[in-house]
């Protein structure tokens, strides 16, 4: 199936997406539910960007519309629970945060979560963040859907990157 529609006027300006074809991967109807309802402050992206986490710098992000899980997925190493606090390892820097509960992903290991203040695009939110290796995965952080509508994602599928 394939859905198109015109988004909304910014200023004199109208803006028509492009198709979406609704797949495993575009999850068209989720988009299009996501850009509905964020009309008002969308930012563009393509498919990754470079998202800022307080302490942590500039992390290369790939958005994925159809992660509903409580928390984006961000790499770390050498994680450590210890009582109410995780310890953890990101590109060589230790960092410790408080506990804020577990996600617990069907097909995966439980993983520790943090709230972390983020920015994309001049728009700054606190948000949780499941600490994961992701050593061989293509970015930093996998952002969910709750993340992408906290930040106002407007997602470009036409174009690779930023």
């Amino acid at each position: 199936m394939t859905v198109s529609w015109e988004l909304y006027n910014k200023g004199s300006t109208s803006r028509t997406l492009p198709s979406v074809k609704s797949s495993p991967y575009s999850h068209g109807s989720i988009f299009i539910n996501v850009m509905i309802k964020l009309r008002d402050i969308l930012t563009e992206s393509g498919l990754t960007g470079v998202m800022q986490i307080k302490g942590l710098g500039q992390v290369t992000c790939k958005w994925d519309t159809g992660a509903t899980t409580r928390a984006s997925a961000l790499h770390a190493t050498d994680i450590r629970v210890d009582g109410d606090a995780v310890t953890w390892s990101f590109k060589g820097r230790t960092h410790k945060a408080p506990l804020a509960g577990y996600s617990d992903p069907k097909h995966k290991a439980q993983r520790p979560i943090v709230q972390l203040s983020c920015t994309w695009q001049g728009r700054s939110i606190t948000a949780p963040f499941a600490l994961t290796d992701r050593s061989t995965m293509s970015t930093d952080l996998l952002c969910n859907l709750s993340l992408m509508q906290q930040l106002g994602v407007e997602l470009d599928i036409n174009s690779g990157a930023q």
